[in-house]
């Protein structure tokens, strides 16, 4: 299998020979095979030269595409060569780069001419033809290297002796190259002239999106100035981005504005955008999970129109739709569900712990960062919170991932999405929050495939909570309790996913929101400390901003009373904040009670 083949099931072109538009092309999971036909199509019946440009990202399935057109084409009358630019620029000679692609490519069609079973040319006519072309190639190739500094290219007898006379006189590169295009156009109508109508060359060229943008540039120019004659058809698989990134660095920032979209029209004359989307990405996802063998996925039958679209939703949201990408999801999965065999029999796992598992894949490949935080704070809370797009803002994990994407915004809008997508399979209940019990299978798979050595962890909602009832076992006061659990409990200071609690020891909890204190819940043993909320905005201004807002007469009369600052008593008490929200002196109905702190929630989060 090619290194460089994005659907890694799908054969070499060798055995895709002579593949007809009812054939089932094995790995053709994204419907390319349509695709592939017609520009075969266009292959053979189009005027040449021909330069065709099958455009997409790094990934996209373009060395597929030219795969399938290989397996299509018409060998009684295509001559086909493959040319890989990324193995002749790994030595550090840029300098000739270009040149030793052409030297490389007149090459490489004399050996496809030579062992095509309806060449009928002398073989001696060949060689020769083929000789003069690489003779003249050389000759500039030793011009260069005496030429700049630097530079060395072994070159062979030939080339060495050639590049002796080059000492002794000028040479007029231009000439030279004008001639080479002479010779090579000689060497193509050995096979062009036994059937102009049909006969043709096809050169299929890869990875120029892997070559150093300004090298892939002069590539192309190469090829567009000295090797487009008559008779050839060059099939390119290039991005577009890189060619534009190459006019910039040849000729800067303000030329390659106006004039990189007019350079590339001339150089391809028929661009092809990979048609992502087009693909049938569920068929592919499906047909990779099945080949894997992934549990509970293993045959089509077991895949549901709700897991279907589960899937595809979660890797499109993360990954995105690039083959490549997804290949390298599935792969992980693969290793992760092995992983998981050596512990759990499959009896021990559901079909939805399966689904999860491909989720947390999908974000570990996608955004290892928030991967990482998740998996130190793996709790309902916190897939609600990654929904939050002022979260992200506010979370340092999220904000290298944000960093390196062109568009924060759509980046954001993946993320909420995802979580979003996550939320809805594990929220059994569908009543818009995750418990401990729908948060187990995340816990679960996350353990099971070693991705976390992390048990159940006690939300902190649910650690305060707990606390408190533990420090007032034998308090005959409800007081704090009736508060607690019926008003506080209630309010936005305990349901809003922006606040976040966080353990501080074992005696108070830190409320943080966008990074940013604005107080703390304490609960103490004792009668006076059973339930204790600071708040970090001054209570002048808390009093001052909710006299402006529409509360009960009876609320009014209290704020002075339940808004205070902290006494000298209190001082020493531990947590953050220094106003106290004393719902000893509320004497308003419970309703009013959560009205006022969801006021005062308002006023502190809005600092």
């Amino acid at each position: 299998m090619s290194k460089s083949s994005v659907l890694q099931d799908l054969p070499i072109h060798h055995s895709l020979k002579n593949i007809t538009e009812k054939d089932d092309v094995p790995g053709d999971s994204i419907n390319n095979k349509p695709y592939a036909y017609a520009l075969k199509e266009f292959i053979e019946g189009c005027d040449t030269p021909m330069t065709i440009g099958l455009q997409g990202d790094w990934g996209i399935g373009k060395t597929s595409m030219m795969n399938m057109i290989k397996g299509c084409l018409n060998n009684a009358v295509c001559v086909q060569v493959d040319f890989n630019t990324w193995s002749y620029s790994q030595f550090k000679q840029d300098e000739y780069l270009a040149l030793a692609c052409l030297d490389a490519l007149i090459r490489k069609v004399n050996d496809a001419l030579s062992k095509h079973s309806k060449f009928t040319q002398p073989e001696e006519t060949l060689r020769d033809k083929v000789k003069n072309a690489t003779d003249r190639v050389k000759g500039v190739m030793s011009a260069v290297r005496i030429s700049v500094p630097g530079v060395n290219v072994n070159l062979g007898e030939a080339g060495d002796a050639i590049a002796g006379e080059r000492k002794k006189e000028y040479t007029d590169l231009a000439y030279e190259m004008t001639k080479f295009k002479d010779e090579f156009q000689e060497v193509v109508n050995l096979w062009y002239d036994l059937d102009r109508d049909k006969n043709r060359i096809v050169v299929f060229i890869d990875d120029l999106d892997r070559v150093k943008p300004i090298k892939a540039l002069e590539l192309l120019e190469g090829i567009k100035n000295f090797i487009d004659v008559p008779g050839c058809v060059f099939v390119l698989a290039v991005d577009y981005e890189v060619v534009q990134s190459g006019m910039q660095q040849k000729l800067g920032v303000d030329l390659q504005k106006t004039s990189g979209k007019s350079f590339f029209d001339k150089i391809i004359q028929l661009p092809f955008a990979m048609p992502t989307n087009n693909y049938k990405l569920d068929h592919y996802i499906r047909d990779l999970l099945i080949k894997i063998g992934y549990t509970y996925f293993t045959d089509k039958k077991n895949f549901h129109d709700e897991d279907t679209k589960f899937l595809l939703d979660i890797t499109v949201s993360t990954v995105g739709k690039n083959p490549r990408s997804i290949k390298r999801v599935i792969n992980y999965a693969d290793l992760l569900n092995k992983i998981r065999k050596r512990f759990t029999e499959k009896g021990d796992v559901q079909k939805s712990d399966m689904k999860v598992l491909y989720a947390l894949i999908c974000m570990q490949i996608a955004w290892p960062e928030l991967f990482g935080y998740f998996t130190n704070n793996p709790t309902g809370d916190t897939i609600a919170n990654l929904e939050n797009w002022e979260f992200l803002d506010s979370l340092s994990e999220a904000r290298k991932v944000l960093d390196r994407v062109p568009d924060e915004d759509a980046e954001k809008n993946k993320i909420a999405t995802y979580f979003d997508t996550l939320f809805e399979l594990l929220d059994k209940d569908d009543n818009g929050t995750i418990d401990n019990e729908e948060m187990e299978p995340v816990l679960k798979m996350m353990k099971l495939a070693k991705m976390t050595s992390t048990e159940t962890p006690e939300k902190t909602r649910d650690y305060f909570l707990n606390r408190f009832e533990e420090n007032n076992k034998t308090s005959t006061d409800n007081k704090a309790k009736d508060f607690l659990f019926n008003v506080f409990k209630k309010s936005n200071w305990f349901i809003s996913n922006e606040l976040d609690y966080r353990k501080s020891g074992n005696r108070y909890v830190t409320l943080v929101h966008n990074r940013k204190q604005i107080g703390s819940l304490i609960t103490l043993k004792g009668s006076d400390r059973q339930f204790v909320v600071r708040l970090a905005v001054p209570s002048e201004t808390v009093i001052e901003r909710l006299k402006s807002s529409a509360l009960s007469d009876q609320v009014n009369n209290d704020l002075a009373k339940c808004v205070r600052p902290l006494s000298e008593e209190e001082a020493p008490l531990t947590g953050f904040g220094n106003t106290i929200l004393d719902y000893h002196n509320m004497d308003c109905t419970n309703d009013e009670k959560v009205q006022l702190l969801n006021e005062i929630f308002r006023i502190s989060v809005s600092g």
